[in-house]
C-alpha cells in the first residue's frame, strides 16, 4: 500500500514512521480526495489497539500519513516461528477485535485484517495498521486480490487473499462483518500455525474460501480443544449471516475461549501434579502457608 521511511520530526523531536501511498491512482483526484477523507476519519478514532495518525497531507502531488514508530515485530514475522500459544493467540485477538469495535462504531471497515497489519509490541501489546485504507489502493503482486464492492463506485478493495471474505471475493455488498471473517482467518492461524485456506495462489485460495471448509483448529494442532474450533467455526462462517454479527459480540466469544483455556490449562497442570505424585510417593508434598490478617474498622 505504500513505502515507509524513518523519519524525524523536526518541531516536536520525535521518530515517526511517515508512509508514503504509491498506490495511489496519482491522476484521480476524487481517488486521493477518498484517501485523504478516510485517513482523517480514522485519525479521530482513540484508542490504544489502533496506530494514533498524527498528519495527513501531500508533498506535491504524493500522499503521506505520519504516524507513531511502534517498536516491535509485525504478527506475520511472529507467526514465521509457528503457532502461538493459545492463551497468548487469544490475548491477541481480543485486543485486535477491540480496535474493530471502535472503528466499526464510528462506521470505518478494515477491509484487511491480516497478520502484516498487526504490530506486536515488546510488551505484548497490539497495534493495528492502516484502517481505512484498503479500498483506496491498487492490488499488488504478492498474493492479494481486489474486489469492487457494490455501492462503493470505482473504488478497488485490496486484500491478502487469505483472509478475504467470500462477500469480497463474490463483489458483493461489504459490511463490518467482512472484518470479522479475516479476524477469524487470523485467529486460525495464531492457534494453528497454518491458514485456513492454503491452498497455492490466490485464485485457488478464493476458490476454497466460497466453498471449501476449513480442517477444525484440533485436527491441526492436537493441543486445541472444541472450544477453538467453535471460536473459528462462527468467525468463518462463509454466510455472513451466520457469522458473528459484530466485533463486540466477537470480543465476547474471545473472552470465554479464553476463560475456558485457562481452566483447561489448570487442569491440566493438577493432572499433571497427581500423575507425579503418584509416580513418587516419597517425593513430599507441597504445602502453601497462608497468613489471614483481620483488619478491624
Amino acid at each position: 500500500m505504500g513505502e515507509v521511511y524513518l523519519a524525524d520530526d523536526l518541531t516536536l523531536k520525535r521518530a515517526v514512521a511517515l508512509k508514503v501511498l504509491t498506490g495511489v491512482d496519482l491522476t484521480d483526484p476524487k481517488a486521493q480526495a477518498r484517501v485523504l477523507r478516510e485517513v482523517r476519519a480514522v485519525a479521530a478514532i482513540d484508542h490504544p489497539n489502533i496506530c494514533t495518525i498524527y498528519e495527513v497531507d501531500t508533498d506535491g502531488e504524493r500522499p503521506f500519513i505520519a504516524m507513531p514508530l511502534v517498536e516491535g515485530e509485525t504478527l506475520a514475522a511472529r507467526l514465521e516461528h509457528g503457532p502461538v500459544a493459545p492463551q497468548q493467540a487469544l490475548r491477541i485477538a481480543e485486543q485486535i477485535a477491540d480496535a474493530l469495535a471502535a472503528a466499526h462504531e464510528r462506521g470505518i471497515i478494515h477491509r484487511d485484517i491480516n497478520p502484516r497489519n498487526v504490530m506486536l509490541t515488546p510488551k505484548g501489546d497490539v497495534k493495528v495498521l492502516d484502517f481505512g485504507l484498503a479500498r483506496s489502493v491498487q492490488v499488488d503482486s504478492s498474493g492479494s486480490a481486489a474486489t469492487t464492492s457494490a455501492g462503493d463506485t470505482g473504488s478497488r478493495v485490496r486484500g491478502t487473499a487469505a483472509y478475504l471474505s467470500p462477500e469480497q471475493i463474490q463483489e458483493q455488498d461489504i459490511d463490518v462483518r467482512t472484518d470479522l471473517f479475516a479476524l477469524g482467518a487470523v485467529v486460525y492461524e495464531c492457534l494453528t500455525g497454518r491458514r485456513a485456506f492454503p491452498g497455492e495462489g490466490p485464485l485457488k485460495v478464493c476458490a476454497d474460501i466460497i466453498h471449501v471448509e476449513p480442517l477444525a483448529p484440533s485436527q491441526v494442532a492436537t493441543s486445541l480443544t472444541p472450544v477453538h474450533d467453535q471460536l473459528c467455526a462462527q468467525l468463518l462462517a462463509k454466510d455472513p449471516k451466520m457469522r458473528v454479527q459484530t466485533a463486540g459480540e466477537a470480543l465476547r466469544l474471545l473472552r470465554l475461549a479464553s476463560e475456558a483455556t485457562r481452566a483447561q490449562n489448570l487442569a491440566a497442570r493438577l493432572r499433571g501434579a497427581t500423575e507425579e505424585r503418584a509416580r513418587h510417593p516419597e517425593l513430599p508434598r507441597r504445602v502453601s502457608v497462608w497468613t489471614v490478617t483481620a483488619a478491624t474498622a
